[in-house]
C-alpha cells in the first residue's frame, strides 16, 4: 500500500511547486512523466518486498517468487496508478496525504478483517490487494498457492480500472 503514497506525494509536490504544468508543457508527454514516476516507486517498493520475506521469518521454500514477484509488481503498480489520481487532485503534499488515506484503509483493511464477516470476506475477493492477502494466506498456511482464472480478472480489472480513472483525471484537470 506504500504505492499509494509513493504515487501521490511527488505528483502533489510537483503540482504545489508549479513544476508538473510546465513539465507537461515541455517536450516531456503525459505517458513519459508517469513511467518515469512509476519505475522508481515500483523498483524501491518491489526490493522492499523481496526484503521483508527473509525479514518476516519466512523461507522463500514457502513462497513461488515467481507469483511472489508478479502478484507484487502487478498490485505495486495499481498502488501507484491510484497514488497518482490521488495526486492529480490533490492541492499539496498535505491534502495528498490526507486524500491518500481513504484508499489505503480500504485496500489494507478490508482484506486484514476478512475473517470476520461474509460481506466484507466477498469485498476482499474483488479488491487487488484481496489476491495478495489470499496469496500469502495460500502460501504460507498450504504452503502453495494457485493462480485461477478469478484473481488474474480480479488484477487484470483493476489495473484497467485505474489506468482509466488516472487517464481521465488527467484530462479533467488539464495538464496538456
Amino acid at each position: 500500500m506504500g504505492g499509494i503514497m509513493f504515487g501521490s506525494y511527488p505528483i502533489a509536490e510537483e503540482k504545489e511547486h508549479h513544476t508538473l504544468r510546465v513539465l507537461m508543457t515541455s517536450s516531456v508527454n503525459a505517458t513519459e512523466y508517469f513511467i518515469g514516476s512509476l519505475l522508481p516507486s515500483l523498483l524501491i517498493l518491489t526490493l522492499v518486498s523481496i526484503i521483508l520475506v527473509p525479514l518476516s521469518g519466512t523461507s522463500w521454500q514457502q513462497v513461488s517468487i515467481i507469483n511472489y514477484l508478479v502478484i507484487t509488481i502487478i498490485c505495486t503498480i495499481i498502488s501507484i496508478l491510484v497514488g497518482f489520481t490521488v495526486g492529480i487532485f490533490s492541492h499539496n503534499q498535505t491534502s495528498a496525504g490526507v486524500l491518500s488515506l481513504l484508499p489505503t484503509v480500504i485496500f489494507t483493511f478490508i482484506p486484514m478483517f476478512k475473517g470476520f464477516n461474509k460481506t466484507i470476506s466477498t469485498i476482499s475477493d474483488f479488491l487487488y490487494s484481496g489476491v495478495i492477502a489470499k496469496f500469502i494466506n495460500q502460501s504460507l498456511l498450504k504452503h502453495r498457492f494457485t493462480w485461477n482464472l478469478f484473481d488474474v480478472g480480479v488484477l487484470i480489472v483493476w489495473l484497467i480500472i485505474f489506468s482509466i480513472v488516472l487517464i481521465y483525471a488527467y484530462r479533467y484537470k488539464h495538464f496538456d
